[in-house]
């Protein structure tokens, strides 16, 4: 059964998601107010471990983000993802002009498929990097409120890293266990289309109210085809940026076993290029493409869910029991990995329950309600999944309308998982073996 200990830190984790909810608190402040207090909880021998656990998977993290993001401000610098965004706002636009298709239904198409597709060949995390900023180009250019496709971005990018086997932390760990290859992600990749679709539909009647008169559209599409002519992109910083992104990214999907060694040396290569482009007085911290705040709260989500997973909370004990007893059903180990993902984070919670899963069913259902389960609960909260919190820093200096943060986002991410929540468990008991 639950501890003590347990009940009082569920108690301080939903009172400081109240408080984030209701603007009192950010959490670049809340979550490392939630790590300490977890780590007072418990007797030291507990608190080492949860400490040693939480930063081992931080540091991990931190490593690849690190690179990821060092790439992705090369191409911000060298104006690529501004030019990208101009080029997909003039496909929108032709869309509108042409066919007549509202921009409300295409925008949100156009973004939330690319961060999609994005995520699912080079990982969720690197699909928010980079789109966040093209999202934001399009929606000023029109406009238009960037807010619900921003949010809705989070969603696409979370259902793109649970269709391939790489394309975020949860999978590679079922991977792992359940001996899956790319080939059996083939099956769910499917049914995350469906979710995708329902996703992009509820986004679009979102935007319905912004929609824009044909004029004035056409005005915006000729102002961006303008716009486009006169960006400049710095060739040198952009293909540093893609060089970094593949090397960083696609590298170690073909030689898995070298993964480190690539992501450190390709590090070691952009400093070092970068070194060499840079006049002295233009130089500036690489390391400092995320921010501190994002390592402060990264650290923080990694070390509470390590303590919230240890045994003297309680709180995986008997989760495990309701496994048991429900004879881990599809319901069951959806509902139990977004409340342990919601309340924790997508990697930590997936490294905790996979194996307790694969004791009770070894089937491709389970590990598809496992991660089914785990996608919607790193759609709750932007806290819930690393790549909200990217989120967060990669949109901390938009208008305040067109900023995420965890107040912004909270009504949208849990209204929507739970959604999600309902369609995995429905069609993974219909169409899944």
């Amino acid at each position: 059964m639950i501890t003590t200990p347990g009940i009082i830190l569920l108690v301080l984790v939903l009172s400081v998601f109240i408080a984030m909810a209701r603007r009192k608190i950010g959490p670049e402040l809340g979550m490392p107010i939630l790590a300490l207090f977890s780590l007072t909880l418990t007797d030291m021998h507990h608190a080492q471990d949860a400490l040693m656990s939480g930063f081992g998977e931080f540091a991990h993290i931190a490593f690849m983000f690190t690179a990821v993001a060092i790439a992705a401000a090369q191409m911000k610098k060298a104006k690529g993802l501004y030019w990208i965004g101009l080029a997909a706002g003039q496909l929108v636009g032709k869309v509108k002009l042409s066919w007549g298709i509202p921009l409300w239904v295409s925008v949100p198409t156009v973004c939330l498929s690319m961060t999609w597709g994005m995520a699912a060949v080079v990982h969720n995390s690197t699909s928010i990097l980079i789109m966040a900023a093209i999202i934001t180009t399009i929606c000023e250019q029109y406009s238009l409120r960037a807010l619900p496709i921003l949010n809705g971005a989070l969603v696409a990018s979370n259902l793109g890293g649970f269709s391939s086997s790489w394309g975020d932390t949860p999978n590679i760990i079922e991977a792992q266990i359940w001996k899956l290859t790319q080939g059996d992600f083939g099956q769910i990749l499917v049914i995350n289309l469906g979710c995708l679709t329902i996703l992009i539909a509820v986004v679009a009647l979102l935007m319905k109210s912004d929609e824009q008169s044909l004029a004035n559209v056409q005005v915006a599409s000729q102002l961006l085809a303008q716009a486009r002519r006169q960006t400049s992109v710095v060739g040198r910083y952009m293909a540093l940026g893609i060089f970094g992104v593949l090397a960083v990214v696609v590298l170690p999907i073909i030689w898995p076993d070298w993964a480190m060694q690539i992501v450190a040396g390709s590090m070691v290569a952009m400093i070092l290029i970068l070194r060499v482009l840079e006049r002295p007085d233009r130089r500036h911290n690489v390391f400092e493409a995320l921010g501190f705040e994002t390592y402060v709260m990264l650290a923080a989500v990694f070390v509470l869910a390590a303590a919230l997973s240890s045994d003297a909370m309680g709180i995986s004990a008997m989760l495990s029991a309701w496994l048991k007893d429900t004879h881990a059903s599809v319901w069951s180990v959806c509902f139990i990995s977004y409340l342990g993902t919601l309340f924790t984070e997508a990697a930590s919670w997936a490294n905790a329950a996979s194996s307790i899963v694969y004791q009770f069913d070894t089937t491709h259902r389970a590990a598809w309600a496992l991660g089914g389960g785990i996608c919607a609960g790193s759609s709750s909260l932007v806290t819930a999944a690393s790549a909200g919190i990217l989120l967060l820093k990669q949109t901390e200096q938009n208008p305040t309308e067109s900023r995420v943060t965890f107040a912004s986002y909270w009504k949208f991410g849990i209204c929507f998982s739970l959604l999600m929540l309902l369609y995995y468990t429905i069609v993974l008991n219909l169409f899944t073996v």
